[in-house]
Order: structure tokens, then sequence, then C-alpha cells
């Protein structure tokens, strides 16, 4: 007999036995002797964030700004200029219902005298195009882009369009989904723009990934 699997339950034990189908009654075992048995692997998930080169390319956005794994510095901002990071998110699972990625952040992006950056007027459940969430009154405006296309809920490819930004929120967020086990890899686009009026200062946050299987 060969045996393939097809997205069996991770740790789960299966027996088989022989059926006799015309006296429609399962075969015994003699004495000594069992059923047959297997187990499947243990639970797997491997995550991983990566950071991308300045000139990378994502739903049509070139990033200007480098970032490593644990860090994006977007340096001195010019005035009215949109500056553009990003990271890869990867991620590896035999959850058998697939997988979630949230992002959450600390806080908002603020100085050392407690001063923000505003967030762009999109949110995760409803992001809004740059030029329509970041509002000309605003002295400044901070958003994301998730590259996956198909998420979770009510709206699943709300961000599809490439210009679409939410903003940043220290409540988790869906930025990743799969209802299946696979490997996967999608990007994040950070955007941030001030003007004059931004206060001065060092403007920092801590942006948190949580992933999670679902078995």
């Amino acid at each position: 007999f060969t045996i393939t699997s097809r997205a069996p339950r991770a740790n789960a034990v299966y027996y088989f036995r022989l059926y006799d189908v015309v006296q429609d009654i399962p075969v015994t075992t003699n004495t000594s002797e069992s059923y047959p048995s297997l187990v499947i692997e243990g639970s797997k998930l491997i995550f991983n964030v990566s950071g991308l080169s300045s000139g990378t390319v994502i739903d049509g956005e070139t990033l200007d700004v480098s970032s490593s794994p644990g860090s994006i510095a977007f340096g001195s901002l010019p005035f009215d200029t949109e500056y553009v990071a990003g990271y890869r998110l990867s991620i590896s699972t035999n959850a058998t219902e697939g997988y979630q990625v949230f992002m959450y952040a600390d806080q908002l992006l603020q100085n050392e005298y407690g001063t923000t950056i505003a967030g762009v007027s999109g949110t995760n459940a409803s992001p809004t195009n740059w030029a329509a969430g970041c509002s000309f009154s605003a002295t400044g405006c901070f958003g994301y882009h998730a590259e996956d296309d198909s998420l979770s809920g009510l709206n699943p490819s709300r961000f599809l369009g490439n210009d679409t930004y939410a903003a940043m929120s220290t409540q988790a967020d869906e930025v990743m989904y799969s209802s299946i086990p696979q490997d996967d890899t999608h990007d994040i686009v950070y955007k941030l723009q001030v003007t004059q009026n931004q206060p001065a200062g060092l403007y920092t946050a801590a942006v948190n990934f949580l992933a999670i299987p679902v078995y």
C-alpha cells in the first residue's frame, strides 16, 4: 500500500484496518498482532522578517530607504517628500487551517518631546489612497501597505490596489493570511511624509509582528 498525505492534522495518529465488505464487518487481527498505524509530523511554524534594499519595487512603490531585519532608519526627511521603506515577511507552516500574521506598534511615531506624526486616515479594515489619506492640513503622515492581496474578514482584497494605505495601530492588524498550510512570502511598505510645520526631533516607534498558526 502507498500512503500520500493531503494536509493531515499535525501530531495526529491514524489507524488502519481491513474491512470485509461481503460480511460488512472489520477484519479482526490474530493473537499478538495489532492494526497498523502512523503518526503525522509535529506542528511547524517558521517566521522570518527580512530587510529590503533601496530601489526595490513593491506594488508600484520604489523603496527610498534600505531596512535591516531589526530596524528602518528613514534619516533626515526633506519637507513634502514621500519616503518609502519596507520589510519582507516569510512564513512556513504545516498548520492544517493555515495562519495569520498580525502587526502592531507600541506607539505612534513620537519624538523625545512627546510630539507624534499622525497616521493616514485609512485603516486596516478600510485603507485609502495616499493622497486622500494624508490630508493637506496634516503636518505629517505615516502609513503602511500590505502586499498580501487576499486577507481574511469581510473585505479580504482591501489591499489589492497598489495605492492603499492604513495607519499604523497599537492594536494587532492582519497583514498576511492563508486558509491552508503553505510557504508564503509577502512584503510590507511603510510610507512617511512631513511638512515644514512638523516639529523637529527624532521620531521612533517599535513595530511588532505576531504569527499565529491555526490547527
